[in-house]
């Protein structure tokens, strides 16, 4: 204790100011915690009472829990290829690395087992810090150690890489923080063991892998490794020669990534994978201001937009941002938002209390929050409007300010121009909450080995948007996005209206350039190999070939560092039409190589093709058309490649050579699909969405509206469907356009998990619209399928660990009717979605269930407090035991605890044989009550507007097409505005309470003109309105 009050007094850094480390270093520790802190800390985790005793109390618990553990073992199953079989692959520390899975080098491994050993060595060194108790330190000192004799750097060797990947990252991270918080009980041989082993095994790969890599094709993994770059220099700085050097390009980095985020808010890979590269990134700048650095980017326009994005998107029933893209429910950014907190942001602050993370539990809330408490006093609600639009990333949220008690709508289309690979085809898409539960869902993170779950999942018929020609050979395509009926494109979707008033809120996007096939679908690049690799580690991309006619194109690059061989690769990635390439040639430092076959006169000899992976591309040699000579070769759509391997080899090279590389080739433009697809949604606050479709294309086609859920459907007229959720909320939807509509219900088979889908069709025309109104209503508290009628729909199940193929839906044994749930060994669960209760309310679980095999787990209400929604459960109530090979019923109640605000019920079996669930059923009390229906009158298809009666108000929406046709009759009323769209909204007697058009031009009603509703304070305009 003595040496860290000493160190104490050499402190003279706080946060958010003091010198360069390059003038004056920080003593040890100074990452999030400094030497002052210590001794507090060490206090506090004697007063278990204490918020900060409490977490404290937690990290020792886990601490306790790895050093029951005689050694860290990891153990996965490795998805096979396009639904191939499993591989187990596991590893226990030592000194030997990690084994290699060459076959399987498509699945990175080493990811998940470098996040558990990063826990581990994370957690152990903080409870030393907080307790002073050497058992802690000692198993920390043990895992680091192992690490530190692997005979190989931090990366895995079969996964391939340019010098580093995120495992590298958690490893190298993970020991820059054992090294700083144990510096002091570390001798000077372990210390400067430590310092080589950072810089050889991690540093020196991430300075060549980020570069690589580039922030424009992997956001996340750019940021994650630049972070641990930074943290590393930061915990060696003034003891290693190069750490300087480290941090200044960390930095230069970090600004890279912030540079080219959404320019007025978010991140381009969205909330789940932004996260996890942004928070990465505050972790660096928190360590780098704890330790008193300077920190040029601590202002940076991205960070200084985050809150105001950040409690936008946030639901304000659930308080989590919903899932688009490769994205999962969740409360993002955290970090970035302490961050600001801490350096006086009060709508950061308050963000922060919202989602619950105020209250220290993990490492960092502890370091952080914990330690400095009067930073997030006084946190207040935002004075500006929620209500917002997002134009670089493509976001919007449509919101009653922070009603909880009114819907929800997220929505995107976009980003404009960039190419984000975690993105979907789902451009003009919208999740819809009500009532404690997301009725109208999106399927978010999706299986990319699973091709059913995947295409279902990515495709723009598994979103809440538009799908051309949805017929059964279409479904039963695994391959996506297929032109003509898919969005093929993921940028250029815009968001080009927005407008919030404090009765509406107002979106419009336009994607119909996201039907049609890019110009740019060939390409051409080199190859590189590490020596004795099987994978490539890196990529030098070239031109991008366009046009009918031949043309020459060039270009060069510099071999990186470690490449020993390399190729070039002809490309082709279109939804449609061909590529043809001939004339090839590759020079290194300006001497041509005698490849041969150049002009493929010998046909694919010396040329390897290979077929984008699940895709039916085809390669051929072409005698119709040539450059030079006879024939040339030829890719078709969907794409593949043509590696140049002369007699099968790759060609040596060594890093710093110059490679050139010519070729001649001609490309067949795809078909436009479509000339417009223009999404208008109107929200009538607090429950009614107006969603207009504008739909022209040059060739007919069939348009399907789509909605997902993961309740149930229902179609009880041709106009109107019903999408229920688990929970006590419904969705009533009327679907109306011009040419008609036929509406259906399904699931797609091999993702039901998913949930069910509604899916309105036209006939096939040119051009129509689809007006759609959709009333969020209070329902009674139902869950969905609790027969498994309808297989997997309205059921989450476990697909961890390749776990999926182990939920059976039985039809040879069922309690009633056709079909039944099974769970067979290993094990797994059956989920329902989380649904709201209050503190008090009474929950009754009842289900039938017989078992084969031993007893295990069965039924369990999980429970979720306010404040901590984003995570696992924070508490449960157990259900009875199944016993004998007999149906019965059983039945179980438990009351909701104090402080909970969500719930979920999962049937469980992780025994040895199988068990079954069928007829489940749940109640909650007391009841709750039903919303009386809305009422619909659309004349003529909805084609000029709508009349929406709910609430005892009537609301008239029209689309007057602007000047051409102002005036609109519906509901006995002449409405007239030359806008896009406008609404006037009369009460029981029939009297204009509110009005409101898109640009804000003049409504009037019977002649006279209505005020119209004032823009919302704080709101942002997009469109005519702004300008």
């Amino acid at each position: 204790m003595a040496k860290y009050r000493a160190l104490s007094l050499c402190v003279t850094v706080l946060l958010g100011a003091g010198p360069t480390l390059a003038g004056a270093e920080a003593p040890h520790p100074r990452i999030w915690v400094t030497g002052a802190d210590v001794p507090r800390l060490r206090a506090l985790a004697g007063q278990p009472a204490s918020p900060v005793g409490e977490g404290l109390a937690e990290v020792r618990r886990q601490a306790d829990a790895f050093l029951a553990q005689e050694r860290l073992r990891y153990t996965t199953s490795m998805p096979g290829l396009q639904g191939g079989p499993a591989k187990e692959w596991s590893y226990t520390l030592s000194d030997e690395a990690p084994p290699r899975h060459d076959d399987y080098g498509h699945y990175p491994c080493w990811t998940e087992l470098s996040r558990e050993i990063e826990t581990q060595i994370v957690t152990l060194s903080f409870a030393y810090l907080a307790t002073g108790e050497a058992r802690y330190f000692e198993r920390a000192r043990q895992m680091v150690q192992h690490l530190c004799r692997w005979p190989i750097p931090w990366t895995d060797p079969s996964y391939g890489n340019s010098g580093a990947c995120l495992d590298t990252a958690h490893l190298g991270g993970a020991v820059a923080l054992f090294y700083d918080w144990c510096h002091e009980a570390l001798s000077e041989d372990e210390r400067a063991q430590l310092r080589e082993a950072l810089a050889q095994k991690a540093c020196v790969g991430l300075r060549q892998a980020i570069p690589a890599y580039g922030v424009r094709y992997w956001p996340n993994g750019f940021a994650v490794l630049a972070a641990a770059l930074g943290l590393s220099a930061v915990a060696l700085q003034g003891e290693h020669p190069d750490a300087a050097g480290w941090l200044k390009e960390a930095l230069a980095y970090t600004r890279e990534f912030f540079d080219t985020q959404g320019k007025d808010g978010g991140c381009m890979e969205g909330p789940g994978y932004g996260t996890y590269g942004a928070d990465a990134l505050a972790r660096f700048l928190l360590a780098l201001e704890t330790a008193g650095g300077e920190n040029p980017v601590a202002r940076h326009p991205f960070l200084e937009t985050l809150p105001r994005y950040c409690i936008s998107q946030m639901c304000p029933g659930d308080r989590r941002h919903t899932g688009f893209g490769d994205g999962w429910f969740s409360q993002p950014f955290p970090l970035c938002m302490t961050f600001l907190a801490l350096r006086g942001n009060r709508d950061a602050a308050w963000y922060l209390q919202e989602i619950g993370y105020t209250r220290p539990r993990t490492v960092e809330q502890i370091a952080l929050l914990g330690l400095r408490p009067e930073r997030f006093a006084d946190p207040r609600p935002p004075a500006w409007c929620p209500s917002q639009a997002f134009l670089d990333i493509g976001y919007a949220a449509l919101r009653d300010g922070f009603n909880q008690k009114a819907a929800f709508l997220a929505f995107k289309c976009g980003p404009p121009t960039r190419e984000i690979g975690h993105n979907h085809y789902d451009h003009n898409s919208f999740q819809i909450y009500y009532n404690g539960t997301w009725i109208a869902t999106d399927p978010g993170y999706t299986g990319y080995f699973d091709p059913p779950d995947n295409k279902y999942g990515r495709c723009t018929f598994g979103h809440n948007t538009i799908t051309l020609n949805v017929d059964d050979d279409y479904l039963a395509n695994m391959n996506f996005p297929l032109l003509g009926h898919d969005q093929v494109r993921l940028s250029s979707g815009r968001i080009v209206a927005f407008r919030s008033t404090p009765r509406y809120d107002y979106v419009k996007g336009a994607a119909g350039s996201t039907y049609n096939a890019p110009a740019e679908g060939a390409s051409a690049c080199f190859h590189f190999w590490r020596a004795g690799q099987a994978n490539g580690f890196n990529q030098a991309d070239g031109p991008r070939p366009q046009g009918l006619r031949w043309k020459r194109y060039e270009f060069t690059a510099v071999a990186p560092a470690e490449a020993a061989e390399f190729c070039l690769a002809l490309q082709c990635a279109l939804p449609e039409g061909s590529v043809w390439y001939d004339d090839a040639e590759v020079l290194v430092d300006g001497r041509r190589l005698k490849l041969p076959n150049p002009g493929f006169e010998e046909g694919l000899t010396h040329w390897m093709p290979r077929v984008v992976p699940g895709e039916t591309g085809t390669h051929a040699v072409d005698q119709t058309t040539a450059h030079s000579g006879k024939q040339s070769a030829r890719i078709d759509a969907p794409g593949g490649y043509y590696y140049w391997l002369p007699a099968g080899k790759r060609l040596p090279i060594r890093p710093g050579q110059r490679i050139t590389a010519r070729f001649w080739a001609r490309v067949t433009p795809a078909t436009p699909q479509m000339e417009r697809a223009d999404r208008h949604i109107l929200f009538i606050k607090p429950h009614v969405f107006v969603v207009r479709d504008e739909l022209a294309a040059p060739r007919p086609h069939s348009y399907g509206f789509v909605l997902h859920t993961r309740g149930s459907v229902t179609v009880p007229g041709s106009n109107q469907a019903v999408l229920a959720a688990p929970g006590a909320a419904r969705l009533e939807t009327h679907l109306y356009s011009p040419a008609g509509v036929q509406l259906r219900s399904g699931v797609f088979p091999g993702a039901e998990q998913r949930g069910p889908y509604l899916l309105g069709t036209t006939p096939k025309v040119k051009a129509t619209t689809f007006t759609s109104v959709l009333v969020a209503r209070e329902a009674a508290f139902r869950i969905s399928n609790g027969g498994f009628e309808d297989g997997l729909a309205g059921w989450v199940i476990r697909t961890s660990e390749n776990a999926k193929k182990n939920h059976v839906i039985d039809e040879a044994v069922p309690h009633s009717r056709r079909r039944c749930g099974r769970i067979d060994s290993p094990g797994g669960y059956y989920y329902t979605p989380r649904f709201t209760v209050e503190p008090g309310n009474r929950v009754t679980v009842r289900f039938w269930a017989k078992l084969e095999g031993k007893p295990s787990r069965w039924s369990t209400i999980y429970w979720w407090h306010q404040g901590r929604l984003d995570g696992n459960a924070t508490g449960q109530a157990e259900g009875p035991e199944v016993a004998g090979n007999e149906w019965k019923q059983y039945e179980y109640s438990a009351t909701v605890p104090a402080g909970v605000e969500q719930a979920c019920v999962a049937f469980n079996y992780f025994g040895e044989g199988r068990a079954w669930y069928d007829d489940v059923a749940m109640t909650l009390e007391p009841a709750r009550p039903e919303m009386a229906p809305g009422e619909v009158i659309a004349p003529g298809g909805g084609e000029r507007g709508v009349q929406v009666v709910v609430d005892d108000l009537r609301h008239l929406v029209i689309f007057p097409r602007g000047s051409r046709q102002p005036e609109v009759t519906l509901g006995g009323h002449r409405v007239r505005c030359r806008d896009e769209v406008a609404c006037v909204s009369l009460d029981a007697q029939g009297r204009p309470v509110a009005a409101w058009s898109a640009n804000g031009a003049p409504v009037f009603l019977d002649g006279k003109r209505v005020p119209l509703d004032p823009p919302a304070r704080g709101k942002r305009a997009v469109g005519k309105e702004a300008r």
